[in-house]
């Protein structure tokens, strides 16, 4: 937990991508579908603002889904 409503996500370590379902994934959707059910008037919509400035900041990254991120990297 960082701050009340706020969380952070990271993954650490190359995952096989199979046919198996990942138990963190599958956690933490449940955790969403759990707080989406109790509280649907927290759900807003994304800002246009926050919309174009994510447009901007990534306006010149090129993305090639074969590539494989190096060892020093966390998402």
């Amino acid at each position: 937990m960082i701050a009340p409503g706020t969380m952070l996500v990271s993954v650490a370590g190359q995952a096989d991508v199979g046919t198996e379902a990942d138990p963190v994934m599958a956690a933490f959707l449940g955790f969403l579908s759990k707080d989406i059910s109790a509280a649907p008037g927290r759900i807003e919509p994304l800002a246009a603002t926050r919309i174009k400035k994510a447009r901007e900041l990534t306006r010149r990254v090129k993305v090639r889904h074969d590539d494989t991120l190096p060892d020093d990297v966390m998402m």
